[in-house]
């Protein structure tokens, strides 16, 4: 019974760590395509509040204020990740095998070429490999992310509210073609520039993400995503995720060091206060995950990504 009950813990992680990539990290933050279009970060300056006149010059804004490594030189990348709780749970069911240092080691290169392999799990277990490597490389999307204007361009947008002096810009995108799993998104700005909030419609229902950002020197006065937090309103219950990041500098630029999320299902019931006006009350069910995540061992411009895929080209 013991046994079943880590089984089945583990499979309960793992089914939580794909639920935490939701849209927003999967769709604006974690495709690890090294987007070139990116427009050149010595014009933020040049797309100010009040240049900012449509949708695209908004996009545009917030992307060039975002940090990007690869725009200051990142071209050749490897980097291990570790899964705190993953380790503590394939260790309970594989018994005495040591893993205590099973890592996701991720390779990259400067135009999206990407890989990953697990290191510290015996042979075998390609199906358990196969599906780290999946978390990993989303994961990964923390370090390298696309443009927001890469990632949007198959909605039409229309600006609702323009920047004007300490208010917020509001922009809302539809799906050209409807085909997509998301119909339709808000964006919300701050003075800035900075997202603050993004609404997204999808079938299973609607999806709140909030941004907050720290801009700091050591990121040539960029953007760093700070924390994230989403929720996935279902109706008769919700989702709930809080994520927060830490960075550092190594070689020059600003890469994380850790990331913390903690994931809970609400449920949600209907009640009536006293004026007979009906509320939603959400009750926590008391199944609240936690998943840490180190960054560590970064190989920055050291041409070990490009010897790998040449390595693994060469096997082919």
């Amino acid at each position: 019974m013991g046994s079943n009950n880590k089984v089945r813990s583990m499979r309960v992680f793992y089914s939580l760590s794909v639920m935490v990539v939701n849209f927003v990290v999967c769709f604006v933050i974690s495709n690890v395509v090294a987007n070139n279009s990116i427009a050149d970060s010595n014009s933020f300056a040049a797309v100010t509040a009040a240049d900012a006149k449509s949708a695209g010059d908004i996009i545009k804004r917030l992307d060039t204020g975002v940090y990007h490594a690869e725009m200051f030189g990142l071209k050749d990348l490897v980097v291990d990740l570790k899964f705190k709780e993953a380790v503590e749970d394939i260790g309970a069911l594989l018994g005495d095998m040591p893993i205590e240092k099973m890592i996701i080691r991720v390779y990259w290169l400067q135009g999206g070429k990407i890989d990953a392999e697990v290191i510290g799990l015996p042979r075998g277990f390609s199906n358990l490999k196969e599906h780290l490597i999946k978390i990993a490389l989303m994961r990964f999307g923390y370090v390298i992310s696309s443009s927001f204007g890469d990632k949007l361009k198959s909605f039409d947008f229309k600006v609702e509210k323009l920047f004007k002096e300490n208010q917020e810009t509001i922009i809302n995108g539809k799906d050209k073609n409807m085909m997509g799993p998301v119909s339709t998104v808000k964006l919300t700005m701050d003075n800035d520039g900075g997202l603050k909030e993004l609404v997204a419609q999808l079938p299973t229902g609607l999806e709140i993400s909030k941004f907050e950002w720290v801009k700091s020197n050591e990121a040539q006065n960029k953007w760093l995503l700070s924390s994230l937090d989403i929720s996935m309103d279902y109706g008769n219950s919700i989702r709930k995720s809080e994520t927060s990041l830490k960075h550092d500098k190594f070689a020059g630029f600003m890469l994380p060091t850790a990331v913390f999320t903690k994931t809970e299902m609400l449920k949600v019931e209907l009640k009536k206060d006293k004026d007979g006006a009906t509320r939603k009350i959400e009750i926590a069910e008391g199944n609240a995950n936690e998943e840490k995540i180190i960054f560590d061992n970064y190989q920055i411009n050291s041409g070990k990504a490009q010897k790998y895929f040449q390595k693994k080209s060469n096997r082919l």
